[in-house]
């Protein structure tokens, strides 16, 4: 994997552990994109496009320039590319970042946090609603 590959690794499988440790009763923001519904529509398409160009180049990560069509108009993607079986697009959208992940089996995965460190959102579509966890503060030594 290249260095790119291994921080967007390395980021998720942080907020992956952030979510399964850290929850707390909070209150989902209204301003954070948690709707899932243009990335319903594009699942097939996002899948196909990012699929067929990691086969012709052999690369996990992508040019973010083949994101513009699937991010909101705005949007600064920041990397997209296939991680295991799964298509993603991360993107920073006003003061907040984002990650799409789009799964073989049609299930598509949101997560969002504001950049001033708040309460991490998520939300799939084999779920109901949108799950909320604020990370705990840690001290490294």
């Amino acid at each position: 994997m290249g260095s790119r590959s291994v921080r967007t690794f390395c980021f998720i499988a942080v907020m992956a552990l952030l979510l399964a440790g850290c929850r707390e009763k909070l209150t989902v923001d209204p301003e954070l994109d948690m709707s899932l519904d243009r990335e319903r529509e594009q699942w097939e398409q996002v899948r196909e496009i990012l699929l067929a160009e990691a086969e012709k180049t052999g690369s996990e990560t992508l040019p973010v320039e083949l994101a513009a069509p699937f991010i909101p108009e705005g949007a600064r993607c920041l990397e997209c590319g296939i991680l295991g079986e799964a298509a993603y697009l991360d993107y920073q959208w006003e003061d907040a970042r984002y990650i799409v992940s789009y799964f073989p089996d049609g299930v598509i995965e949101k997560t969002a946090v504001r950049g001033d460190g708040g309460a991490i959102h998520s939300v799939r579509t084999d779920q109901e609603g949108v799950q909320l966890y604020k990370p705990k503060k840690i001290r490294i030594k």
